[in-house]
């Protein structure tokens, strides 16, 4: 997988996934006053997480020594990408502070929370 891009999308699929971890990040960072790192063109990226073997979430979000883990799926990607998501629920759930949310990316953007 390239960062930022998954080779399982279709062009729409990835459109409408990117759309969706925009409106979160934007999201938090405006309404919940999170410091906010998206892997998006025009965001300050975030770092890789290396007790995850090095994946790099769709968005870290940071606020009063808490972190936020948001990975954002399609329904081509969400079996394919299980090993990732699942690899930042089990560093989120180790983690003092830290939590972890996954997303589906519907049509037009729209974010479906799963929890997983």
């Amino acid at each position: 997988m390239v960062r930022g891009i998954s080779l399982n999308r279709n062009e729409q699929k990835q459109i409408d996934h990117d759309k969706c971890v925009k409106k979160i990040a934007t999201y938090w960072r405006d309404d919940g006053g999170y410091i906010v790192f998206a892997d998006l063109e025009g965001w300050d990226k975030p770092g890789e997480i290396f007790e995850t073997e090095g994946y790099v979430p769709d968005i870290m979000a940071r606020k009063h020594g808490t972190a936020r883990i948001c990975e954002v799926e399609t329904e081509d990607t969400l079996e394919s990408h299980r090993q990732q998501w699942e690899a930042f629920k089990r560093y989120a759930e180790k983690t003092n502070g830290t939590s972890f949310v996954l997303y589906l990316a519907e049509e037009g953007g729209k974010g479906l929370h799963l929890k997983k």
